[in-house]
């Protein structure tokens, strides 16, 4: 977020960050964060999710204004939101005991 605030904010003529691949990428992850969420079970995930789906909006906004630069730096904020929220639903489902084989 600091470097968001550094970047200037120039059109670039080409796309040299790859954000247009990736914010396909993007948009989907961020649609798998309410499922996330939603096995963690607690109230202020939900701020999470929102707060992904913001970054997502203006990742969106800068790459149509052809700052790639800055819509990458979006986008990536945006993906490690909801990465964030995956981990730790790995980490608080609680996985069955494996049967034991006789």
């Amino acid at each position: 977020m600091v470097w968001l605030r550094k970047i200037e904010r120039l059109p670039q003529e080409q796309d040299y960050w790859g954000v247009g691949p990736f914010l396909p990428f993007c948009y989907f992850r961020v649609r798998q964060a309410d499922f996330f969420a939603s096995l963690i079970g607690e109230k202020n995930m939900e701020q999470y999710v929102t707060w992904s789906r913001s970054l997502y909006q203006q990742a969106r906004g800068a790459y149509d204004a052809r700052e790639y630069q800055r819509a990458r730096l979006l986008a990536d904020a945006s993906s490690f939101i909801v990465f964030a929220l995956e981990c730790i639903a790995q980490a608080t489902v609680q996985m069955p005991d494996t049967p034991i084989i006789k």
